[in-house]
């Protein structure tokens, strides 16, 4: 190596959807970093679709893709200790990081998690759903270290933001984004200095929602009309199947985009 040339560290990024495409953009236009690897969700078919595909990205941006059913194959493992990167980022990613992938970074830069939810509460899925049909205030988004666990590592940093009565959970899931956006921009260049100390969690707080929802997506149409609308608020995402109503043998099945406080709201990073 030539002395007085600094190694652009090595990055390798992990999920999809905006905040994996938003960031792997940022990372090459400001020249932060060099994206060695994207490894992308089973879900992404290499073309924009309710959201934006982090495969097509990458594949324009001349970045080696992998697209496994799961990381912690013995060839997966292989492939990552010979490309020898230095941080990982997770970002709306939908795989398990297995011990290997941890011990592998412990002593580099380690794998950085975002997590749509103030944790330690709301681990696990669709925490923005979960937080209206609980009637909170107030939503955040977290930047935190991968353990073995889910949603338990270290906390960087988290953004606070109010929830609204006229939020739903296309708004929130827009507002938690470009708030992610904001904090990884403003995070990413101390996390490869290796400037940022990290908190553990209070697992005394932690709440933890499994792949369900609320009352198995029915709307009961005995509630008042206050619950029927926070429910509807709660569930529908555009594109999506929304709730559910079940009347005499026939079960029908709201679609957000006929719902008229489901305005169209383009997710797009502050620049």
């Amino acid at each position: 190596m030539v002395k007085g040339i600094k190694m652009q560290k090595k990055i390798v990024i992990v999920g999809g959807h905006e905040q994996a495409c938003n960031i792997l953009n940022y990372i090459n236009d400001h020249k932060l970093a060099e994206v060695v690897l994207c490894i992308c969700r089973q879900d992404d078919i290499g073309v924009d679709t309710i959201f934006p595909s982090l495969l097509k990205r990458a594949r324009e941006s001349d970045v080696s893709v992998l697209q496994p059913r799961q990381l912690n194959t013995p060839k997966i493992l292989s492939f990552i200790e010979q490309l020898d990167a230095d941080l990982v980022l997770s970002l709306q990613n939908n795989m398990i990081f297995g011990r290997t992938w941890i011990d592998l970074f412990q002593n580099k830069l380690g794998i950085a998690n975002v997590h749509y939810a103030p944790l330690p509460k709301y681990a696990g899925y669709w925490p923005e759903m979960w937080a209206i049909w609980n009637e909170e205030k107030e939503f955040a988004v977290t930047l935190h270290y991968i353990t073995t666990e889910i949603d338990t590592g270290p906390i960087i940093s988290q953004r606070f933001f109010k929830i609204t009565e006229y939020d739903n959970r296309y708004t929130l899931y827009t507002k938690s984004s470009n708030e992610c956006f904001l904090m990884l921009t403003e995070y990413l260049s101390l996390l490869l200095e290796r400037k940022l100390s990290a908190i553990d969690q209070d697992h005394k707080l932690r709440s933890y929602y499994p792949k369900s929802l609320p009352n198995d997506g029915f709307m009961d149409l005995n509630w008042d009309e206050k619950t029927q609308k926070r429910f509807i608020r709660a569930i529908a995402f555009p594109g999506f199947p929304g709730p559910k109503i079940k009347i005499g043998d026939f079960i029908y099945t709201m679609i957000a985009d006929d719902l008229p406080f489901f305005n169209k709201i383009q997710v797009k990073p502050n620049e």
